[in-house]
């Protein structure tokens, strides 16, 4: 893939941690080209913790050459501790804002529609990708999370900008 093609970043959130994962537009593997995780630090407030967030959050999009970052949304909410949410939901809105800000557009879908796209069950979403992609998952880091993330970027590869 040439540098200057545009790449998909998945993003799965899970408390303050944001997964990452990316693909080409042609939906090329490009796992090594955004870190595995970002976090919400948790030693400064929590408005400088979401700022600092959002702002490594653009810088990795940037470095990547993202023309669309897409969530994966939730699958249990209501197991959720407030706190737990609270960080979840802000670190969304304030990556959302800055990477819109940017020009770099940004989406969300449901991890039952990503795996429908890629014809694998929803309960084997890790095992039926890593199958799928001819990927061991002992050489990625933090596969079960980013797992999430590579499948809503391969959905969002596979049905284009509709």
């Amino acid at each position: 893939m040439s540098e200057s093609a545009a790449t998909i970043i998945g993003v799965n959130f899970e408390a303050s941690t944001a997964y990452l994962a990316a693909v080409g537009e042609d939906e090329e593997l490009l796992l090594d080209q955004v870190v595995p995780k970002l976090e919400v630090p948790s030693n400064v407030s929590d408005w400088l913790a979401l700022h600092r967030f959002a702002g490594r959050f653009l810088s990795e999009a940037k470095r990547a050459n993202a023309s669309h970052v897409v969530v994966a949304d939730p699958r249990r909410a209501n197991r959720w501790v407030y706190s737990q949410a609270f960080t979840r939901v802000s670190a969304h809105a304030a990556a959302g804002l800055v990477l819109s800000d940017a020009g770099i557009r940004v989406s969300s879908v449901a991890q039952s529609t990503a795996a429908a796209t890629l014809g694998i069950p929803l309960g084997k979403l890790e095992s039926g990708l890593a199958a799928l992609l001819g990927v061991d998952t002992g050489e990625v880091i933090h596969w079960k999370p980013r797992s999430r993330a590579l499948a809503v970027a391969l959905h969002q590869a596979r049905v284009g900008a509709s």
